[in-house]
C-alpha cells in the first residue's frame, strides 16, 4: 500500500504531445500497454511517477523509470516494481523509511537488473568532454540516470531520456573550421524528474535556468552519469575519443583514412546503435545502391558505433559525406576496430585477417552523400 497524503501520482504514462509546456526535441519513447476497464490500450511514452518519500526517493524513481522503459522495449529485461527496486538495494541499514541511494547503489541495482552499468564523473572530464558524453549516450537511444548537485540544495537524481531540437549547423558554425561536434547544436537535455510533470529540461547553459517549469538545472549541475549498457557494449564513448593513452581510436582513424576539408566546418555526429537496426534503416532509406549492398552484406557485431561527418549545409539537410563504423563489442588495445569507412565515394572495408591477404578492400560508390541515420530517437515538434 502507498501513503497517498503527498506525492500521490503513481505509475504513469503521458504522451509528450498532450502536455502544453513540454519541450520539443528528440525522445526515447516506447509503446506501453495499459488496461482501462478491461480494454488494453497502448500509449507511446517514457514511464514516470512521483516518489512517496518513505519507500522511494528520487533515485528509486529514476531507476524504476529507466528499468521500466527497457522492460517495455526488450523482453530480455524484467519489469520491476518500486518495492522490487528497493528490495534489490544492498544496504547494512534499514531501507524504509528510505534516505535515498548512493551512486554505487544505483549502479548495483542496475547490475542486478541485468545491465552492465558504467559511471562517468564530471570531475574526471573537461567540461567539453562531459557535455559530449551527456549528449552522445542519449543520442544513442540509451536513457540513463543522472545525479544532480546544486550548491545549497540536497542531491537529486533524474532519468535522462532525450535532448532538445538541433540548431542550424550552417549558422552556429559559420566562423569555425575543422571538425565540430553536433552536441554543440543542442541547448538542453530532456529528463524524467519526479518533482515535476514529465519531460522537463536540463539546460546546457546556466543562464537558461529559470527555477520554474522544471528548468531548475543545467549541465554543470550533473555530477555523475550512470549508464546502463548492454552486456556486449565494451567500447564506450571515452574509448572512442580518449582511448587508453588519451588519444582515442577515432582520432587515429580520422587522420589515417578520411579526406576532410580543413577550411570549412565538418559536423561530426557520434552514436551507438544495433547493427540490426542500422541495416534495417539503410535497407529502406539508402539513396546509393552499392552502399546499401555493402552494408547489408557486411558481417557486423551486435552493436556498432556510427560516426557521421557532414558539411554544415549537408548536416542541416540530414545528409553526410563521410562515415566510420566501429565495432562496439571490441576491447581496448586492439590494432583495428573499424568495420568500414565511407570517404566520399570511396568505401573501405576492413577485411578479417583470415579472409584476405590484403588488410582492406576498397569499393567505389555511385553517390557521395547518404541519408542520416535517425532510428534511435523519436522527433516531437
Amino acid at each position: 500500500m502507498r501513503d497517498t497524503k503527498v506525492n500521490t501520482i503513481g505509475r504513469s504514462y503521458l504522451r509528450p504531445e498532450v502536455l502544453q509546456h513540454r519541450p520539443s526535441g528528440y525522445f526515447t519513447l516506447e509503446k506501453c500497454p495499459v488496461n482501462l476497464r478491461g480494454v488494453e490500450l497502448v500509449i507511446k511514452a517514457f514511464p514516470w511517477m512521483q516518489q512517496d518519500g518513505n519507500l522511494s526517493r528520487c533515485a528509486h524513481v529514476a531507476l524504476w523509470s529507466t528499468v521500466r522503459y527497457y522492460s517495455e522495449k526488450y523482453p530480455f529485461y524484467a519489469q520491476k516494481t518500486l518495492f522490487e527496486i528497493s528490495d534489490l538495494l544492498q544496504s547494512n541499514v534499514r531501507k524504509s523509511p528510505s534516505s535515498g541511494m548512493t551512486i554505487m547503489q544505483i549502479a548495483q541495482v542496475l547490475r542486478d537488473c541485468n545491465f552492465y552499468p558504467d559511471l562517468y564523473f564530471k570531475d574526471l572530464h573537461s567540461p567539453q568532454e562531459f557535455h559530449r558524453l551527456l549528449y552522445t549516450v542519449v543520442e544513442s537511444g540509451i536513457p540513463y540516470v543522472a545525479a544532480l548537485q546544486k550548491p545549497g540544495r540536497e542531491g537529486h537524481a533524474v532519468a535522462i531520456l532525450g535532448h532538445g531540437k538541433v540548431s542550424s549547423a550552417a549558422e552556429t558554425f559559420a566562423d569555425r573550421t575543422g571538425i565540430v561536434d553536433s552536441w554543440e547544436l543542442v541547448d538542453f537535455l530532456i529528463a524524467s524528474d519526479d518533482n515535476h510533470i514529465p519531460y522537463t529540461r536540463i539546460e546546457r547553459c546556466e543562464t537558461s535556468v529559470t527555477n520554474t517549469g522544471g528548468h531548475e538545472y543545467c549541465y554543470d549541475n550533473i555530477s555523475v552519469m550512470v549508464v546502463p549498457y548492454y552486456e556486449k557494449m565494451f567500447l564506450d564513448v571515452n574509448s572512442l575519443f580518449r582511448g587508453p593513452s588519451y588519444r582515442g581510436c577515432l582520432d587515429i582513424i580520422e587522420n589515417s583514412f578520411l579526406n576532410l576539408p580543413s577550411d570549412r566546418p565538418i559536423v561530426r555526429r557520434t552514436f551507438l546503435t544495433s547493427s540490426r537496426s542500422f541495416k534495417k534503416f539503410y535497407a529502406e532509406e539508402s539513396r546509393c545502391t552499392n552502399y546499401r549492398e555493402l552494408i547489408l552484406r557486411r558481417e557486423m557485431p551486435k552493436f556498432v558505433w556510427v560516426v557521421e561527418y557532414a558539411l554544415a549545409e549537408q548536416f542541416d539537410a540530414h545528409e553526410f559525406t563521410w562515415q566510420i563504423l566501429i565495432d562496439a563489442t571490441a576491447m581496448n588495445f586492439l590494432d583495428s576496430v573499424f568495420i568500414c569507412i565511407k570517404d566520399g565515394t570511396r568505401m573501405i572495408i576492413n577485411q578479417p585477417l583470415n579472409d584476405s591477404p590484403e588488410p582492406f578492400t576498397i569499393f567505389t560508390l555511385a553517390s557521395e552523400t547518404e541519408t542520416q541515420y535517425t532510428n534511435n530517437l523519436e522527433v516531437i515538434s
